[in-house]
């Protein structure tokens, strides 16, 4: 039997629509057709090459298979992050009522610029919107500045 890698599940409750910053020289925007897959793609090979444990690169027939065949998935609840290139990415899914923050990442180079906190202010203010007060998420045990990185922005066990 296959065991599950270790997660760490974390959740936040809004108490206020989340403000919205920005960074400079970057600007956010949602998924805008097929050609979001191929940088999406090559951010995901970016933001997780040195990560341990590690994860496989990606092919479009597995971006299509996590979000396009899914039935919470909407071109509208992925966000990117652009400077001269995709710099990061975060997705809402949504399982049932519940807001599930999917994917956050960021490449290696624009790490503490602030682009983590803009995309996760971006879907934390569309769950607002929608009326969601709680999010949740998950990410891997080993991904220790991940989970640092979740507290420091107000999400707990």
């Amino acid at each position: 039997m296959m065991s599950r890698l270790p997660v760490v599940h974390l959740s936040r409750h809004l108490l206020s629509q989340p403000e919205a910053t920005s960074v400079p020289g970057v600007a956010v925007r949602t998924f805008a057709g097929e050609q979001d897959i191929d940088a999406w793609l090559d951010l995901h090979k970016r933001a997780f090459s040195l990560q341990t444990p590690a994860v496989r690169t990606w092919t479009p027939a597995d971006f299509e298979a996590e979000f396009l065949r899914k039935p919470w998935w909407s071109p509208d609840r992925m966000w990117f992050a652009e400077a001269e290139m995709v710099v990061g990415s975060v997705t809402l899914a949504l399982r049932g009522r519940l807001p599930v923050v999917h994917w956050l990442m960021v490449a290696p180079e624009w790490r503490r610029h602030g682009v983590g906190r803009w995309l996760m202010a971006a879907l934390e203010a569309a769950c607002w919107q929608a009326g969601y007060r709680a999010i949740s998420l998950e990410t891997h045990r080993g991904w220790t500045a991940a989970e640092a990185f979740y507290r420091a922005i107000g999400y707990g066990s």
